[in-house]
């Protein structure tokens, strides 16, 4: 078989019909091969641009020298594909992609499109150009690596992930998320973010993905509240990005979600002890002293001044020697839920030792209001309690301050310490007022 054109032989229509040198410059301008190639077994090679040498590192005469080197420099299974391809009956246009073998031993992609034509002989030529789309396969390689990569940590997550559009729906979810959510992942593509989120954070979600899509932060992390399918409300701790395409146009959210619900009750748990006492579960000195500091610092609702009252359970030693601590600790029990019921809804209670609890009145007129109200926190504890079997009647000695909005809480405090101190000395069960004469009985 003749592999070089034969000056003889009758040029078929299409490239073969262009002389060599339009077909050298038409290549050269472009940087595609141009070929005419027949479809015999052997695909023996009529024609062949320059610019193969660029492409493969074989000059044309390589080609024509060697009939069998475009069979063995092509991949078997791209030749294959060009075999099926030739044979189709589907039409006389052909676009595949061959891996050829470089002089230098690396492999190239090339990109050819071809038109088949039939001489009048009924040989089949293939008259077409091939190019180089090595880089722009090992681009794609690298992106479905990439994707590879994306979609196995994102389905062996041990947190929720999900990629959501720019209107928020939702693309793709993996497992966890569907754990987290209790919503099956068909049921999640199709439905919205907004679906998912408490009502009472959707707005604020909105406005953290709009600063994202407005390039005002590129990486946003927040708790907020998500509801189950079960209507359970969750907290979930979210960080959100923002993936861009080639052009650096937005194209999706891609977020990260873990449920902190057990985490934050938690924590708050944790700050309730921290702040409360044991027994009662009422406010404890560290809480007091917060909660005194802070109305100090602000003008109260009604009254000018501030109220504080030391409270004493009298003869606690006798309940406890008598009946026993847990009698004693009933005892302490009853008496915090007592004074909780009777104060006024801006005012609250502590317990800051083992027998004796403080009241702070927010907002009092005046010494006598102060001192009324003691009165009748007084009264409702002063009720018979059955303790092992026997009627106790509970009894508070009360120490009365008032204070100026500004003054230090330990002032205050010690204000009232010192009026209880002299309610106790004058016979207990009974309410002493702090003032800046000598302080009375009553």
């Amino acid at each position: 078989m003749t592999s070089h054109p034969s000056p003889e032989a009758k040029p078929s229509a299409g490239w073969a019909s262009l002389p060599d040198d339009v077909l050298r410059r038409a290549a050269e301008s472009t940087g595609d091969v141009f070929y005419a190639i027949r479809t015999d077994p052997d695909f023996g090679i009529e024609f062949l641009s320059d610019s193969v040498v660029a492409l493969t590192g074989y000059v044309p005469d390589d080609y024509y020298g060697d009939p069998d080197l475009l069979a063995r420099t092509t991949e078997p299974e791209d030749l294959a594909a060009l075999v099926a391809a030739v044979e189709s009956p589907l039409g006389d246009d052909i676009s595949v992609d061959l891996r050829l073998l470089h002089r230098d031993g690396t492999m190239v992609w090339t990109q050819h499109r071809a038109r088949k034509r039939v001489r009048p002989d009924g040989t089949v030529i293939l008259e077409g150009s091939g190019r180089d789309v090595t880089q722009l396969h090992l681009t794609q390689e690298a992106l479905a690596a990439s994707e590879r990569r994306f979609r196995l940590a994102m389905a062996e997550a041990p947190n929720g992930m999900a990629v959501i559009d720019l209107d928020l729906r939702f693309l793709e979810v993996n497992a966890s998320l569907e754990r987290i959510l209790g919503h099956r992942r068909l049921w999640l593509l199709d439905h919205y973010l907004g679906d998912v989120i408490d009502p009472l954070d959707r707005d604020g979600t909105i406005a953290t993905l709009q600063s994202l899509l407005e390039g005002r932060t590129e990486h946003v992390s927040r708790e907020h509240r998500y509801v189950r399918s079960d209507d359970v409300v969750i907290w979930i701790q979210e960080s959100i990005g923002l993936l861009r395409g080639p052009n650096g146009e937005p194209v999706s959210y891609v977020c990260q979600l873990q449920d902190v619900t057990e985490l934050r009750n938690s924590v708050a748990q944790l700050e309730h002890l921290a702040a409360h006492d044991g027994l009662t579960g009422l406010p404890n000195r560290g809480e007091l002293l917060r909660v005194l500091t802070q109305a100090l610092q602000h003008q109260p609702r009604t009254g000018k001044q501030l109220g504080v009252l030391f409270c004493d359970v009298d003869e606690l030693k006798l309940v406890n020697d008598a009946h026993g601590h847990a009698a004693g600790d009933a005892l302490l029990m009853a008496i915090g839920q007592r004074m909780s019921g009777a104060l006024r809804a801006t005012d609250s209670v502590a317990r800051v030792s083992g027998d004796e609890f403080v009241v702070v009145l927010d907002g009092v007129h005046d010494t006598a209001d102060a001192e009324r109200l003691a009165q009748l926190i007084r009264a409702a504890v002063a009720v018979p309690i059955r303790l092992d079997g026997q009627l106790v009647t509970p009894a508070l000695s009360i120490g009365v301050a008032v204070a100026e909005m500004g003054q230090a809480a330990d002032e205050v405090l010690l204000n009232a310490d010192r009026a209880l101190y002299l309610a106790k000395h004058d016979g207990r069960d009974r309410i002493a007022v702090f003032a800046a004469a000598p302080v009375t009985g009553c």
